[in-house]
């Protein structure tokens, strides 16, 4: 009960800086991405190239964040139940840990099709004349 609680509190969070990453990168990469799009990269490529990208992201962070987030839960609660005078053997369901790496995938892509239309719109004789 305690995990949903979490995880539907810090869910969204996590989401949000996602979604937030990607957007950030684009108005970064706003010079490159017509010069791809000049170089006849089409829509669905340009699209594609974020996907990637938050792909990339998300598997960077699940590269590191599931292993240390098992870890340091069970310190922690090893540290909790030994104040509280409890059992201190935690158990880990390990059937759901790899569940959340497609999940995590879909959702990084899932959020990146917004910002990867936004980028797909892009007119390149616009944005590299102001330049």
């Amino acid at each position: 009960m305690a995990l949903a609680v979490f995880a539907a509190l810090v869910g969204p969070i996590a989401l949000a800086v996602t979604g937030q990453l990607l957007a950030r990168q684009l108005t970064i990469d706003s010079a490159e991405l017509p010069v791809l799009r000049a170089l006849e990269l089409t829509r669905a490529q340009l699209q594609g190239t974020i996907a990637w990208e938050a792909t990339a992201l998300a598997a960077a962070a699940l590269l590191i964040g599931v292993p240390a987030g098992v870890v340091a839960g069970r310190l922690a609660w090893t540290a909790f139940a030994t104040e509280a005078g409890v059992a201190a053997g935690a158990t880990v369901d390990l059937a759901l840990v790899p569940l959340t790496i497609p999940a995590t995938l879909l959702l990084a892509n899932v959020i990146a099709a917004w910002p990867g239309r936004a980028a797909a719109r892009v007119h390149p004789a616009i944005v590299l004349r102001t330049e």
